[in-house]
């Protein structure tokens, strides 16, 4: 029991599967004995371990037939004897006992390390915390007892929150199993004891963590996944059993967090559930805190399209035909992300397995193209919820972001490059990532371009648009001649442009000298006033003072053809005054 209780060994590792949760890798200062219950204190690295005593021989416990454990520091993947600088003695001294040590803890404020042992002698069986204070010289005091220390029961693994000035431990004072507890603690005053009682289990709970304002612990509780296993609190009274691979079926226990992504753990899984511990460091990737949409999902603004698209086709507005033609360019895109993003998980996983499983990459770089994958997802998440948003970033900026990002995978991934999976990782994430950046870039041109087109009946150039949906030459001649004829209305026997009319000049220019290939029929027509012959002369001095109206304005010549129908084509009736204003006209129309 002693040995269960006092060598609750450390995370996970990961072995044929890859699991986007984490993984793990053992420490470089394993032992042939158990190994575990890591903590940094003053940046240096301490252990519990039963490879040797502090006189550097093994001793036994009798009842586990294990050796006894002591309190290491890491140095240099070595594990040397715990020691602290004794006022007292004026030199270095362990802090180990003869028989169980560890695992120790540190109040940063106040300079105080805590530790546990069984310095009173096994003999009652019990062990306890104690404290020393640092002192300005870098000396510490002689080690004082926790004020709960007892020869009836154990107080174990002390860990000390500097955020709230709290000290967790687990003791087995109120039962025969350990519970956990804790106690504030500052400037060496104690407070009123706290029994965790809504966390704690009818089995053990052990081995107190705090990171980031949640408490961390491990227990051998019912309904985990097998042995002891890491346990999550953020409000002290519920807590959740952390996933894998941090718990296994194997025993996991004595978590230590050196960033919110890294940390040690033991565990026995390593042994195939053995009673050897040894530690491990691990690695779990930060949650993303961004809105998880499907990549590039332009479900708003397709809807958005749709419903103009419906208005459109009510009042049959040719440039219903335009926004038809975006819809379609969208979903075609989104279908093509869609596809890449699977096809991309899918080589990811197995990239990842073969990563995670290979003897020849360091646990270092597997984290770098973990964190590179993980970037790429995050990328491409926030890609997608800036598209949907009001405001789409310049599809150049976009464009560079992928560049840069592919370039720095496949640096990253130089070293591993053997393995044809990481080459199709690289290959897919190419595309993906430019394909990303099109996308963007399409929703910025809608967005800017196409709706303010539609919207606008004073506003066009249409050559960017007809490039960007890839319009053919009699869509686009349809839509022109639908959409935008534009006609010029003459007094009676009169072929001079009016001056309100003037301005229909700067709008044909603009849609002529935006195409290299369109070209202006300028067509000329009158009443039925007069006889046949006269009218269509005068139909043409109409049309050739348009023409040459728009030829003034800076429209080639040879972009233009003239022709003059006289009264052969009317648009209204001739028999009313009003009627005949509306045939006493010129139509300019286009083709493209």
């Amino acid at each position: 029991m002693m040995r269960y209780v006092l060598f609750l060994s450390l995370l996970f590792i990961t072995f044929s599967s890859f699991s986007q949760k984490g993984f793990v890798a053992p420490a470089c200062f394993n032992s042939p004995g158990d190994d575990f219950g890591v903590r940094i204190i003053d940046g240096k690295v301490y252990l519990i371990s039963e490879a040797v005593d502090s006189a550097g021989v093994k001793i036994k416990d009798r009842t586990s037939s294990h050796n006894f454990t002591d309190i290491y520091e890491v140095n240099d993947c070595k594990c040397i004897d715990a020691k602290l600088l004794s006022k007292e003695f004026g030199k270095a001294v362990t802090i180990n006992s003869s028989w169980y040590d560890g695992p120790m803890s540190y109040d940063s404020q106040d300079s105080i390390v805590f530790f546990s042992n069984t310095s009173e002698g096994l003999n009652h069986g019990k062990m306890g915390i104690y404290w020393s204070k640092k002192m300005p010289d870098g000396t510490y005091t002689n080690p004082s007892p926790f004020v709960y220390n007892s020869s009836y029961y154990s107080c174990i693994h002390p860990f000390y929150d500097d955020a709230t000035d709290y000290l967790y431990f687990a003791a087995d004072r109120d039962s025969s199993n350990f519970d956990l507890f804790r106690i504030s603690f500052k400037k060496e005053v104690y407070g009123e004891l706290e029994l965790l009682d809504s966390l704690n289990s009818k089995k053990d709970d052990l081995f107190p963590v705090v990171k980031n304002g949640a408490l961390y612990f491990t227990s051998n509780r019912e309904n985990g996944f097998g042995g002891m296993d890491i346990y999550k609190s953020t409000d002290l009274k519920n807590s959740t059993i952390l996933d894998e691979p941090v718990n296994s079926k194997f025993d996991d226990l004595a978590i230590y967090f050196l960033t919110e992504t890294r940390g040690y753990v033991s565990s026995n899984r390593l042994q195939n559930g053995s009673s050897k511990d040894d530690v491990f460091e691990f690695y779990i990737p930060k949650q993303k805190v961004i809105k998880e949409i499907e990549v590039n999902d332009n479900t708003q603004l397709i809807s958005e399209l749709e419903n103009m698209l419906i208005e459109l086709e009510k009042s049959n507005d040719p440039k219903a035909l335009i926004i038809k033609k975006s819809i379609e360019a969208l979903k075609e895109q989104q279908a093509q992300i869609v596809k890449l993003k699977s096809d991309l998980s899918t080589t990811a996983l197995k990239m990842m397995n073969f990563v995670d499983t290979s003897l020849s990459i360091s646990f270092e770089d597997k984290i770098k193209v973990y964190e590179q994958i993980i970037a790429s997802e995050y990328a491409q998440t926030t890609a997608a919820a800036s598209s949907t948003s009001p405001s789409v970033p310049n599809s150049s900026i976009a464009m560079n972001t992928s560049q840069e990002a592919v370039a720095a995978t496949k640096a990253l991934f130089e070293k591993i490059n053997k393995n044809e999976v990481v080459g199709q990782f690289l290959q897919e994430y190419t595309a993906i990532t430019s394909t990303m950046a099109a996308d963007a870039n399409e929703l910025s041109f809608i967005k800017d371009t196409i709706i303010p087109f539609v919207a606008d009946n004073d506003h066009l150039n249409l050559k960017p648009i007809v490039e960007r949906l890839n319009l053919k030459n009699e869509e686009v001649n349809s839509f022109l001649n639908s959409a935008y004829p534009v006609t010029f209305y003459f007094d009676f026997d009169r072929t001079v442009i009016k001056k309100d009319e003037e301005e229909r000049v700067n709008f044909i220019a603009n849609i002529v000298n935006n195409s290299e290939t369109g070209t202006i029929l300028v067509e000329g027509h009158t009443d039925s006033k007069g006889n046949e012959e006269y009218n269509q002369k005068l139909s043409m001095k109409r049309a050739n003072a348009v023409y040459h109206y728009l030829v003034k304005n800076g429209i080639n010549k040879d972009k233009i053809k003239v022709v003059g129908y006289g009264e052969t084509k009317p648009a209204d009736t001739n028999k009313t005054k009003i009627g005949r204003s509306l045939n006493r006209r010129v139509v300019v129309t286009f083709t493209m």
